[in-house]
């Protein structure tokens, strides 16, 4: 709590000045402080009431590992008498064992000290030091412009996702807990960020240009793996697009694709009101209308790209804990990116744009005609009004050559595989009385059913796909073993 106290001032000062904060907002960080002291001296209580012996006998034996057996507390602190002395004594115990769980030592990565299990029952083996991170962004790394969530392990496939029109800017955010998942039962998940366009075929250039080079770089790290292709709402359309003829092939094969929520709604459906009220406003925004007072949609996204360069500056100062520059603000830049697609796309609407290209029809009679991936599972959703799964697989149905697909029809809705686990694990549970716990994991359960029934079954068809695969190759050497 000290170097919380001792940065949190200061740097509010400093932020307030910079960012021009009204004083109002200084009373719900103040809470925030008090809030924290407040966890940390119910912590104290509930580890006093505990058994003072258990709980001395686990400290020293922790301090002695941590620090090649030397005691855990000055032998001074012994020899005070009364129950003061043991107060005393006890306290500073629980002081040293708070400050060794959030030390970082030498080489460790940015995880605390203490391997065992805390008197709140809770695993805290590798507890991270909170003032450098509790893993609000996830363990996302970079190729390029893509993010990668990699397994332990060698991993089963890669899946490249594309998300949903808008929030597709920043996946790795806005489809966090459902990739995470996925990564966990051993997939190398990549999500390609995309900026909305009204031409589909400028996006899948450039998705294709950047999924050419992720596959490239991993493939050299892992060697050769089964590629499934995985969208959400329009990136269920592009990667409808990006496995037809109506687009450049890709320099990799997909085995699979993974179609939720599929939506191809041309433009007058998909935004309702988008003569009467859109491109009016597109006018108004842009400052192409005669009573505008200039593009006011452009200023306001400087606006905001304003203040994120004055709070990358403000983490420059030092004054902040590092847990601002290493995950507050990445999770704010990367939250905000969406609206960088704003203002170009109002300017379109402005300058006449009405419609996406190729239209409904073209895309419709393109996957008709040359749709090359052998399997596909479409997801709909039960309450979901603007999905259009039913159209896609009628289509299959009808080419020439028919596609063959496996469709589900889950609990849910068209915003369930944003579905986000905001009571994620993290070193902060330490403060969390055990009673309290277990409501929180009860409730996490019950927040995240339709999002897991989703992983689930997208899981068991990459399993299925998977084995499949591995039997033909299997069938395919017997074979050939047979001849030799």
């Amino acid at each position: 709590v000290e170097p919380l106290l001792l940065h949190s001032w200061p740097a509010l000062l400093l932020f307030s000045s910079q960012m021009q904060l009204p004083r109002v907002i200084h009373p719900p960080l103040l809470l925030a402080i008090c809030l924290t002291i407040a966890g940390v001296f119910l912590y104290y209580v509930e580890l006093k009431d505990s058994s003072r012996s258990k709980i001395t006998q686990v400290l020293a034996t922790n301090a002695r590992r941590s620090r090649g057996g030397s005691g855990l507390m000055h032998s001074s602190m012994y020899n005070r008498r009364g129950s003061d002395s043991k107060n005393f004594a006890f306290g500073k115990q629980v002081h040293e064992h708070a400050r060794m769980m959030f030390q970082r030592p030498p080489n460790s990565g940015g995880r605390g000290r203490f391997t065992t299990r805390s008197s709140l029952g809770r695993d805290r083996s590798s507890l991270q030091n909170i003032f450098t991170g509790i893993g609000i962004n996830g363990k996302w790394s970079k190729i390029s412009e893509s993010y990668i969530l990699r397994p332990e392990g060698t991993p089963k496939s890669f899946i490249f996702f594309l998300g949903g029109a808008f929030v597709g800017a920043a996946p790795q955010q806005w489809y966090r807990y459902i990739l995470e998942s996925l990564s966990a039962q051993g997939h190398v998940v990549v999500a390609t960020p995309y900026q909305l366009d009204f031409d589909y075929l400028s996006t899948c250039r450039s998705i294709i240009a950047e999924n050419n080079l992720v596959y490239s770089s991993l493939s050299q790290e892992y060697g050769v793996q089964p590629v499934i292709g995985m969208g959400h709402s329009c990136g269920s359309l592009l990667n409808v697009l990006l496995s037809t003829n109506l687009t450049e092939q890709e320099s990799f094969e997909r085995k699979a694709n993974i179609l939720v929520s599929f939506n191809n709604k041309p433009v007058k459906d998909a935004i309702p009101a988008f003569e009467q009220l859109v491109t009016p406003l597109a006018l108004q925004l842009t400052g192409r209308s005669s009573s505008s007072q200039g593009p006011v949609l452009r200023s306001a996204i400087e606006e905001v790209q304003f203040f994120l360069r004055n709070a990358e500056s403000l983490g420059k100062t030092g004054l902040l804990p590092p847990i601002y520059s290493n995950e507050i603000l990445p999770f704010l830049q990367q939250g905000l990116s969406p609206l960088d697609q704003l203002p170009g796309l109002f300017e379109k609407i402005a300058d006449g744009v009405s419609e996406f290209t190729p239209t409904t029809p073209e895309i419709q009679q393109g996957a008709k005609a040359g749709y090359g991936v052998l399997s596909t599972l479409l997801v709909k959703f039960e309450d979901d009004s603007i999905d259009e799964t039913e159209i896609i697989s009628s289509i299959f149905s009808e080419g020439e050559e028919k596609v063959p697909y496996v469709q589900k029809v889950l609990t849910g809705t068209h915003v369930t595989p944003c579905a986000q686990d905001v009571l994620f694990e993290n070193p902060l549970d330490l403060l969390v009385p055990s009673r309290v716990a277990q409501f929180k994991d009860e409730f996490r359960e019950n927040l995240l059913v339709e999002a897991n029934g989703l992983s689930s079954e997208i899981l068991n068809f990459i399993n299925d796909e998977l084995n499949e695969a591995t039997a033909i190759k299997e069938e395919d050497d017997s074979d050939s073993i047979e001849k030799k």
